[in-house]
Parts: C-alpha cells; sequence; structure tokens
C-alpha cells in the first residue's frame, strides 16, 4: 500500500466510525429509540397546562402523552414527532401539573398504530 492510498484508507475509515448507525426498522417502518430522546418541558399558563415534547430521537415516533387531572384521570393524546420537532398538549382547569409520554419510532404515519402495538404496555395506563 502506498502512502498516499494509506491517508486515503484511513479518512474514510475515520468517517465511517463517526457516522451514526442507521436505524433498524422492520417491515412496518417501526424501530426502536434511545430510552430517554423524547424531554418534556411544562408551563402554567392562567388556568390551562400546557405541556411541550420535543423528539430528539433519531427519526420520527409515534408518542402517546397524557397530562394528569386532579381526579387522578389522565388527558391524554397521540401524534407523530418529526426529529428535533415538538408537540404540545393542552389540560384546561383541573389539571395537576404532572405529565407523562411513550414513544416508538415510525418512519410511516400510516403505520403509528401498528408500531405503537409492537411495544409492550402501549396501551396501559400513563397514570
Amino acid at each position: 500500500m502506498l502512502i498516499s492510498d494509506a491517508k486515503y484508507f484511513l479518512a474514510a475509515l475515520a468517517v465511517s466510525l463517526a457516522a451514526p448507525p442507521a436505524m433498524a426498522q422492520d417491515s412496518d417502518g417501526c424501530f426502536n429509540t434511545a430510552s430517554k430522546c423524547i424531554s418534556v418541558t411544562s408551563k402554567w399558563k392562567n388556568d390551562e397546562f400546557i405541556s411541550y415534547f420535543t423528539n430528539n430521537c433519531q427519526g420520527r415516533v409515534y408518542a402517546k402523552f397524557c397530562n394528569q387531572r386532579e381526579n387522578r384521570s389522565a388527558d391524554c393524546g397521540a401524534s407523530g414527532i418529526g426529529e428535533g420537532r415538538r408537540h404540545s398538549w393542552r389540560t384546561y382547569s383541573d389539571a395537576t401539573g404532572r405529565s407523562r409520554v411513550r414513544w416508538v419510532g415510525s418512519v410511516k404515519s400510516s403505520k403509528d398504530w401498528v408500531c405503537g402495538g409492537k411495544v409492550p404496555g402501549w396501551q396501559d395506563p400513563l397514570f
């Protein structure tokens, strides 16, 4: 191997080692994500409790999220959230200030419900 060839080989090797691993998705476009890649922030605005769910994962996710009500029931919704995007959920007048989220990687929005169904405990209450 010539010195110039070795330089190109080492440069190519460094690039391949620095590249993030590809998402392993199944035939429905579902994939596992890092365990804490959705961040949650919240705020009160008068009698309205707003939770913000930010997708810091590598790829789109399908998220199920809930704000807790004073009677301990959950005010829930679900949505696809693109990589680097944020989704908000609002609960009015009877919120406790607590929120929770569960998510799964989902490339195809038409398969969100399929991906959710593959997660053990997806249908379990968040509160």
